[in-house]
């Protein structure tokens, strides 16, 4: 699950929807970490979310339709389409509106930059910037970060070419995360609390 998911598992609380979208930027034992309470269980949340979904057999399954040369890679484009897919079937997960929902969740993290690392501070001014939560419903947006990522980081070089299969399975994707996100949602509502 990529940064959209993440938010909407988080939401319970805003300090939780806050550590569930902190959970990409911190590393090590949780008790090690400096944060506590709500902030702590959104982290522990991401990481249950983040084991759940790499070990279920429909996200190994939406993987597998990546071409083995891309396949290592395949569970970033894997995150990135299923937030596209969350935006586009928004009205199905939540009654909030998707572009309530984003900008809500812009304003709970910029009210926290004091709590939240640098790099996680320098995303969160451009995701807002840029609503990439609510853009995230345009293939072109999931493709350009495919792209992205694999500029930052040589060794991902890639997952640049994986938005041309996201086009070509974009049916069959669409397909898993349907299958796969109610699943997700009931993991939450009984893992998560």
């Amino acid at each position: 699950m990529n940064y959209l998911a993440h938010l909407l598992l988080g939401s319970a609380t805003e300090d939780r929807l806050v550590g569930s979208f902190l959970g990409d930027f911190v590393k090590g034992r949780l008790e090690h970490l400096p944060y506590e309470g709500e902030l702590l269980r959104g982290i522990e949340l991401h990481r249950k979310v983040d084991s759940f979904t790499d070990e279920h057999p429909i996200t190994a399954r939406s993987r597998e339709r990546f071409a083995p040369e891309r396949r290592r890679f395949a569970g970033i484009a894997v995150d990135l389409a299923y937030d596209h897919f969350l935006a586009r079937h928004w009205s199905r997960f939540s009654s909030e509106p998707l572009a309530q929902f984003a900008a809500q969740s812009y304003r709970l993290l910029e009210q926290h930059q004091a709590t939240l690392p640098l790099t996680c501070t320098r995303i969160v001014h451009h995701m807002a910037r840029e609503d990439w939560l609510t853009n995230y419903r345009h293939l072109w947006l999931i493709e350009r970060s495919l792209v992205g990522i694999s500029r930052r980081r040589p060794r991902f070089e890639p997952l640049a070419d994986c938005g041309v299969e996201l086009e070509q399975h974009y049916v069959d994707l669409e397909q898993d995360f349907l299958a796969f996100f109610p699943e997700l949602l009931q993991f939450v509502a009984t893992e998560g609390r």
